[in-house]
């Protein structure tokens, strides 16, 4: 999903205007309920300017959306320089940080909505974008930050797969957190031990048997 030339053409001013009017209004909504004319009126361009922008609704919705899960990504790169390599615990590094971020940041209602309201079709959106077709692929350039010694991984086949199963952890646990924010602190203590069964596994260690 991307916005048309003429949006990466506009002043960072007016684009960041825009993108805001966006996030105000399905922080505010669904999406389903959300509505262009809010946005317009609220960034003070034309509805004819928003189509020389973006194609539709759904294809704004689905850039934010993608800007967020390329910023976990590069978070995630972070995390992996601090922590020497070590995956597990850069994914708790980035766990945490979404959660404060969907939860208390700037944007937090937004987020919430999105979990509230996701649906088949976000799910399938996002897996078109290319900065998710690339794990189906070849591994993208972080996971040469990855310090491979510390597991038990000899292909880059079982790395992905390792990291959609670290993906569909975090992101079921923080959309659980945020849609059942009276469970949020348990579920946060959920996340962390689901992490320390895929570290250490389950079964016993042959000397306590």
């Amino acid at each position: 999903v991307m916005p048309t030339k003429t949006f990466y053409n506009l002043p960072e001013e007016k684009k960041k205007t825009l993108l805001q009017a966006a996030i105000n209004e399905f922080s505010k909504k669904s999406y389903d309920d959300a509505s262009i004319n809010q946005m317009i009126q609220e960034s003070d361009i034309s509805r004819g300017s928003f189509y020389m922008y973006f194609h539709d609704k759904e294809d704004l919705y689905f850039y934010l959306l993608g800007k967020f899960w390329r910023q976990s990504f590069r978070k995630l790169r972070t995390f992996l320089k601090e922590n020497d390599g070590d995956l597990l615990q850069s994914f708790e590094d980035l766990y945490d940080s979404m959660i404060h971020l969907c939860s208390k940041g700037k944007n937090a209602a937004f987020f919430k909505n999105v979990f509230l309201n996701l649906r088949y079709t976000t799910e399938k959106k996002l897996s078109l974008d290319p900065s998710c077709q690339k794990w189906h692929s070849k591994p993208p350039i972080l996971l040469d930050d990855i310090d491979l010694d510390q597991y038990d991984i000899k292909t880059d086949e079982e790395l992905r797969d390792c990291i959609h199963l670290l993906i569909m952890i975090t992101m079921g646990s923080i959309a659980y957190g945020l849609t059942n924010p009276d469970k949020m602190e348990e579920e946060k203590r959920v996340y962390h031990r689901r992490i320390y069964y895929l570290k250490y596994g389950l079964y016993k260690r042959k000397e306590n048997l």
